[in-house]
């Protein structure tokens, strides 16, 4: 007489089989369609034994505090993770070895100070990576060398100071970079090299004084540059040098010095209206307010000043050659500054002194 033997509650014989383990579902998490749902249950750990068919695991807002290593191995099949709002402070360097199907890492609001090397190993598939909202001080310069599909980085909100060369390099399907709210004070030549398909780039709230103009020259897709509230008072004038299809530029609350070496962007924000709307001078005091896109400049080299004025350009020469007048002599005489000796001999030399104006 043939009997069905049970071996536990989880495993059933099956015929020409041996006891295999049924899919579970953790305590006290929800199982349907793939998607594991241990989202907001005060887990302190992250759970083991899952459906091995899971596609999405949904572990936010609980009180996690590490990923340890290989913990999410057995789930080849992973598409999502959402580990966002926990209390993460440490992720090991395997934490999320093998899952090449993986698409999509969630991992913002905790308190990651530190990626260990290789810690995005392998995850060729990734799309999507959220580390915005952490402590992250530092990142390595080979951190994101295998997110060759990675199409949106988010590290809003940390506190990087810095940006390796070749941090980015192999980035090349990236649309959106998002650094801004961090520390960072520069950008290299080299910072963004890799990125030419950038889309969407944020360096709103750092501490930016320097930005170099071949850095964002090199990103001919970009569309959407933002850099409010930092500490630039001027911009290179080859920065936007074929950007043709940028058609947003935020350039709020910096210290911009509405000289003649931002002539060039005065220039460049009437050609485009809609760029630079709210791009407004902090100095000299009586331009202190105005918008950029409304001043025209005056240069009077031979006076000694260069200056940008509201709404009117005033002196002899407009619209005159002015060939005469070297590069040398405008480089010598920008920024308002007072009439040098060079400019007082040159006054000297001429009958009647003529002013050298040029509309932006």
């Amino acid at each position: 007489m043939e009997h069905e033997f049970k071996c536990s509650g989880l495993v059933e014989l099956r015929a020409g089989s041996e006891c295999t383990a049924e899919p579970q579902c953790p305590h006290p998490c929800r199982c349907a369609n793939g998607i594991v749902n241990c989202r907001e249950n005060s887990l302190e750990k992250v759970p083991t034994h899952l459906p091995e068919d899971t596609t999405e695991l949904r572990l936010e807002q609980n009180s996690i505090t590490e990923i340890p290593p290989k913990a999410f191995s057995p789930y080849r099949k992973l598409i999502r993770i959402d580990l966002s709002n926990n209390k993460i402070k440490k992720v090991a360097a395997d934490a999320f070895h093998g899952l090449k199907s993986l698409e999509s890492l969630v991992l913002y609001g905790n308190k990651i100070t530190e990626l260990p090397a290789g810690v995005f190993q392998g995850l060729t598939s990734l799309q999507l990576l959220l580390l915005n909202a952490n402590d992250i001080s530092c990142i390595r310069t080979d951190l994101f060398r295998d997110l060759t599909s990675l199409t949106l980085l988010s590290l809003y909100d940390n506190n990087i100071k810095s940006l390796a060369n070749g941090t980015f390099t192999n980035l090349r399907s990236i649309r959106t970079l998002d650094l801004s709210h961090n520390q960072i004070a520069m950008i290299g030549p080299k910072t963004l090299r890799g990125v030419s398909s950038l889309k969407h780039l944020s360096l709103d709230n750092n501490v930016l004084t320097c930005i170099d103009e071949g850095a964002i020259r090199e990103l001919k897709d970009l569309e959407i540059l933002t850099l409010n509230n930092n500490k630039l008072t001027t911009l290179g004038k080859e920065m936007l040098f074929g950007l043709l299809r940028l058609r947003t530029l935020k350039l709020a609350d910096n210290y911009l010095a509405c000289d003649c070496h931002l002539a060039w962007l005065s220039r460049h924000l009437k050609s485009i209206p809609r760029l630079g709307q709210h791009t407004k001078c902090a100095s000299p005091a009586h331009l202190k307010g105005q918008n950029l896109v409304d001043l025209q400049v005056l240069c009077n080299f031979f006076f000694g000043y260069c200056g940008l004025i509201r709404d009117v350009v005033w002196g002899w020469g407009e619209g005159r050659d002015h060939g005469d007048v070297s590069d040398e002599g405008e480089n010598e005489y920008l920024g308002g500054f007072d009439m040098s000796q060079r400019a007082k001999e040159r006054r000297r030399e001429r009958r009647r002194p003529e002013r050298a104006v040029y509309k932006l």
